[in-house]
């Protein structure tokens, strides 16, 4: 183990909190004890969870099922390295709970580091803790909280964002990407690595990535006009997608096309075509054995300078790198091709 000191985590809990928040990252978290235990059955944990409410015992989850906790935050006076606040439906009534957010910014004052699970960052900007920051939520609460906390910079695209000491994430499996992004910083990739795996996680995703893909776009939009075009697009983003191309094959004008398309799809055609060609390049990236320039040319880059442009505008880093960092150690890694 790379630090024999035990990293406590203290955890907080409210009437309505998602499960899957408090469940996803904790269950990280704890792996990692387990697979040190496995190596040293002996050695110390790697991570020490307590769990905070406005009272000790149950708390009661969206889905019914409570969760235990330990103590109450308002008088906790133990060590805290890190303090998690997870989100949940619950969230938008305890904003009012000024014991609550008291007691966040006071525990967070003596943190090291401070994480919030998608709705959660509505209790940290509520304290303050976000002002002068770049986060992010659900995507479906940061245009909300873009308008009520005009002094954090919300990021409605990433996954998951790190700004100094303070790490907010998205929505549920999220929140599990940035606990593995965190055992990256605390006990190296390759420990984060096995823990994705044993929890049959595709990949450990970086803060970069986004919240949208392709695919996803064109099922939330199944009902529209443009629907059956962007799940075409989506399983073929290599074919030639011209605007004139997609306004044909949609019965429309050009002018036409964009405006409906752009209202259905929340983006506009080029930008859609451009995630699509993303999310093909990633997965190929992610599996190793090409090249860089095979990866253009199969995703509809057409050349490797246009995959790295996209590449540094969209995810900011490059191609190669994306693939060294997230590619299976034993996949094939072309070190020739520059980021």
């Amino acid at each position: 183990m790379p630090n024999s000191h035990t990293h406590h985590i203290a955890v907080i809990l409210y009437p309505g909190v998602q499960i899957l928040d408090v469940a996803g990252p904790v269950e990280i978290f704890k792996s990692v004890d387990n697979y040190y235990a496995a190596k040293d059955p002996g050695g110390p944990e790697a991570y020490d969870i307590t769990f905070l409410a406005d009272e000790p015992g149950e708390v009661m989850s969206t889905c019914g099922m409570s969760i235990t906790a330990d103590a109450s935050y308002k008088n906790y006076r133990e060590a805290i390295d890190t303090l998690l606040v997870s989100g949940g439906d619950g969230v938008f009534d305890v904003t009012k709970n000024r014991d609550l957010i008291d007691s966040i910014v006071s525990l967070a004052g003596r943190a090291s580091r401070i994480i919030s699970i998608c709705s959660g960052a509505m209790l940290l900007a509520e304290g303050g803790l976000l002002n002068g920051r770049r986060a992010t939520s659900h995507w479906a609460i940061c245009k909300m909280m873009d308008r009520r906390y005009p002094d954090v910079e919300m990021d409605v695209d990433a996954i998951w964002v790190k700004d100094g000491h303070v790490y907010t994430s998205a929505g549920v499996t999220a929140g599990m990407d940035l606990s593995l992004a965190i055992v990256t910083e605390d006990h190296g990739r390759d420990v984060a690595l096995s823990i994705a795996r044993m929890k049959v996680m595709y990949m450990v995703r970086a803060g970069g990535q986004s919240q949208f893909s392709a695919a996803l776009l064109a099922q939330t939009a199944a009902t529209g006009r443009t629907s059956k075009l962007a799940a075409s697009i989506a399983d073929d983003p290599a074919r030639d997608w011209r605007l004139p191309v997609m306004a044909a094959e949609a019965h429309m004008s050009e002018r036409t096309f964009s405006r409906v398309f752009a209202k259905e799809m929340g983006m506009t055609p080029a930008k859609y075509v451009e995630t699509a060609r993303l999310d093909a390049a990633r997965r190929m990236l992610e599996e190793g054995g090409r090249t860089i320039e095979t990866v253009a040319y199969e995703s509809g880059f057409g050349d490797a300078e246009r995959l790295r442009r996209a590449f540094h505008r969209r995810l900011g880093l490059g191609p190669a790198a994306y693939r060294n960092r997230f590619a299976a150690p034993t996949r094939p890694q072309h070190l020739e091709d520059r980021a």
